[in-house]
């Protein structure tokens, strides 16, 4: 949509075609988010794939892309189309404070985001840490959100390959050694780093 000369006009109806997607992925409406693309290409088939993917990826003044209004919202099918068809970029941080849109979606508890998340993204993005020093994991801990710790132990702890049992031995050894029983941190459980 952006060429090197753009009119005042052209500039104001790309930003309102960036907040409506903005909108249309904060309430989840998948057709509206599919509308908004076309209307982006316009017809023009040669830079087709390019053009929405810089649209789709395009940011508010907070480091936010349309994927982080609906992975914090917990509409699947909106971030399923985002990212399947408009190849929308996951592993994007916030400029605030650099949380990925698996940091949102664990925020707020949207379990089937996470996992779709994970699948795609892997453990790098699973593990991620923002400036607040938590990983998408710690958000969901810190909120209370089991269900999204479970999906992202579930996809990212790696299995006992050979079957042995080692991994339990460890475990247990580290409890009879007591350190594997909780210790004080110092830290009294205040923190404002919500995302």
């Amino acid at each position: 949509m952006s060429s090197s000369f753009v009119t005042k006009e052209e500039e104001e109806e790309e930003k309102e075609l960036i907040d409506a997607l903005f909108s249309s992925a904060r309430y989840g409406d998948v057709e509206d988010i599919k509308t908004i693309t076309l209307h982006v290409v316009g017809g023009k088939v040669d830079d087709e794939k390019n053009t929405i993917t810089n649209f789709v990826n395009t940011s508010d003044e907070n480091g936010r892309t349309a994927l982080f209004f609906a992975c914090a919202n917990g509409h699947i099918d909106a971030v399923e189309v985002l990212v399947n068809e408009y190849n929308a970029n996951i592993m994007k941080t916030t400029n605030t404070d650099e949380s990925t849109c698996l940091h949102w979606a664990c925020l707020n508890g949207h379990q089937e985001v996470v996992k779709f998340l994970l699948q795609k993204g892997g453990k790098t993005l699973a593990f991620k840490v923002n400036k607040n020093g938590r990983t998408p994991m710690d958000e969901a801990m810190h909120n209370d959100r089991q269900e999204c710790v479970k999906v992202i132990m579930d996809l990212t702890c790696d299995d006992d390959e050979n079957g042995d049992g080692e991994e339990e031995i460890l475990i247990e050894e580290e409890e009879e050694d007591g350190k594997g029983e909780d210790q004080d941190d110092g830290n009294d459980g205040d923190d404002d780093g919500m995302i």
